[in-house]
């Protein structure tokens, strides 16, 4: 298996949890059993509410943003994660001649 068909997999399978995790959400808000507010938890705006999941295991814990404030928080969430990924390689310094 290459890094390439591998990766293809791996966001495969992912998407298919979040598809899942978004099903098992609305099935819960529909039911009764998850309680979606009527304002977003950061700005308090009352427009499109989405369900944020922290993780696609646990797709009864949410936090409801309106979508301006979801947006800003995967800007945010993918800027931090990006950041992890890059490779510090310590420059050597050049010796000083005596």
């Amino acid at each position: 298996m290459t890094l390439l068909s591998w990766s293809a997999e791996a966001n495969a399978e992912l998407a298919a949890l979040k598809k899942q995790t978004r099903d098992l959400t609305a099935q819960a808000v529909k039911s009764g059993i998850l309680i979606k507010p009527l304002k977003c938890s950061r700005c308090g705006s009352k427009k499109k509410l989405e369900a944020h999941h922290p993780d696609y295991l646990a797709p009864l814990v949410v936090t409801w943003f309106c979508q301006s404030c979801h947006r800003k928080l995967h800007a945010c969430l993918n800027k931090e994660a990006a950041q992890r990924l890059v490779i510090h390689v310590p420059v050597p310094r050049e010796r000083k001649q005596r």
